[in-house]
């Protein structure tokens, strides 16, 4: 896919994973909804998973893909967050992890 990157990354919290994921361009969102998606259908899902692929042909600018990506991840439940609080809820499971080592 695009090995391009959206303009804000976003990280999730996904109920089976610890910890949060950043997700950062189409090519990711595309792997997490395949993989790790806590559903496989609904009209959002399926509108996230065309728009990566759109991204991939060249059809769709990247954060087309991310706004559907959003999208899916409401659809779902699965939490969001942005810019800062994205790096602090990063940062914190990582020394979580740190400090249980």
């Amino acid at each position: 896919m695009n090995a391009g990157h959206w303009t804000t990354a976003v990280t999730i919290h996904l109920p089976d994973i610890n910890r949060p994921l950043i997700v950062s361009n189409a090519s990711e969102a595309a792997a997490v909804l395949a993989d790790k998606w806590p559903t496989t259908y609904g009209y959002r899902y399926q509108r996230a998973l065309s728009a990566c692929a759109a991204v991939a042909e060249k059809h769709m600018a990247e954060d087309g893909a991310r706004s559907a990506f959003m999208d899916a991840a409401e659809e779902a439940g699965v939490a969001t967050e942005n810019g800062a609080a994205a790096i602090i809820s990063l940062l914190s499971s990582e020394l979580t992890d740190f400090q249980s080592l």
